[in-house]
């Protein structure tokens, strides 16, 4: 935002326009040159700010539609026959951290638990079992550490 030519501003429109300076430049400097072309002739912040959260993700309407398609994924999850436990849960942590970066709060650690149980219970039917007894008297959080210390070991 640059201030009008042959206008003296007042004061706290010097401070305006100095922060948003500040502001732009702390932006800019911090993009790769693709990010910076995206933003290169806008002068207020806010707007570039806007300009770059829309290009990573999207409108409202594009992000319900990822999350549409990253809760089917989730839902029907299933542990592939050639990928080991570690795998499995690496790819299904990267879905659910994926859906919470766009604002779902619906997969918590207790529904992530619960699914990961669904998901491997077919190859190792000991393992759920023994998750499927201790869930009476721990609370989601502690199940779902065993369940990092069982696929990790």
């Amino acid at each position: 935002m640059t201030p009008p030519v042959n206008v003296v501003p007042t004061a706290e429109q010097a401070q305006d326009y100095f922060h948003n300076a500040q502001a732009v430049r702390v932006i800019t400097i911090s993009l790769c040159i693709q990010e910076f072309n995206k933003v290169r002739n806008v002068e207020i912040a806010k707007k570039i700010w806007d300009t770059l959260k829309e290009a990573h993700e999207g409108t409202n309407q594009v992000r319900e539609g990822k999350m549409d398609l990253l809760q089917g994924e989730l839902e029907h999850f299933i542990m592939n026959d050639d990928e080991t436990m570690t795998q499995m849960y690496e790819r299904f942590m990267v879905l659910v951290l994926d859906i919470a970066t766009l604002g779902s709060t619906e997969w918590d650690d207790h529904k992530v638990t619960k699914k990961l149980h669904r998901a491997f219970t077919p190859r190792n039917p000991t393992f759920a079992t023994m998750i499927r007894r201790d869930t009476k008297s721990r609370q989601s959080h502690q199940i779902n550490f065993s369940v990092r210390f069982f696929i990790k070991n």
